[in-house]
C-alpha cells in the first residue's frame, strides 16, 4: 500500500513553512509540536484513510525534496509524526518494535513544486 505525505509544514507563530525536521522540532516549544502534530494527522487523514488495520509493518519512505538537507533529520520527525498518527487513527495497535520492524528510507529527488513523502507500508506476517 503506498500512500503520499507531506514533508514540509507550517509551524510557529509566524507560520513558516518549515521542513519536519529534527533541528525545527527541538527549537519549538512543546504547545507549538502539539499542535504540529495534531495539525499533521489532519492534513494526511485522507492518506491514513485509504488504508486497512495492520498488525505488523515495514514502512518505505521516498523523499521528493523541494532543497538539498539532511534527510535523516527530517525523516526522524515526519516517521515518528506519521506513526503516531496511524495509531491514533487505529490503523496500528502501537509503534513498538513488535509491530514496526524497521524502517528504510531514501532520497529520490528534488522537487520544488511538490515536495513530498511517498510511503510504501509492507504488512508483514
Amino acid at each position: 500500500m503506498k500512500i503520499v505525505v507531506p514533508c514540509t509544514f507550517f509551524l510557529g507563530a509566524k507560520k513558516r513553512k518549515n521542513f519536519l525536521n529534527l533541528n525545527t522540532y527541538r527549537n519549538a516549544n512543546c504547545f507549538a509540536l502539539n499542535n504540529a502534530k495534531k495539525q499533521y494527522k489532519e492534513a494526511i487523514q485522507g492518506e491514513l484513510d485509504k488504508l486497512s488495520v495492520f498488525r505488523m509493518i515495514k514502512p518505505q519512505y521516498r523523499y521528493y525534496l523541494p532543497r538539498k538537507c539532511d534527510i535523516g533529520n527530517v525523516h526522524a520527525v515526519l516517521e515518528k509524526f506519521f506513526l503516531d498518527a496511524l495509531v491514533e487513527s487505529g490503523y496500528l495497535d502501537d509503534d513498538d518494535c513488535k509491530r514496526v520492524i524497521g524502517a528504510d528510507y531514501e532520497f529520490v529527488e528534488f522537487d520544488k513544486d511538490n515536495p513530498r513523502c511517498e510511503i510504501i507500508i509492507k504488512e508483514l506476517a
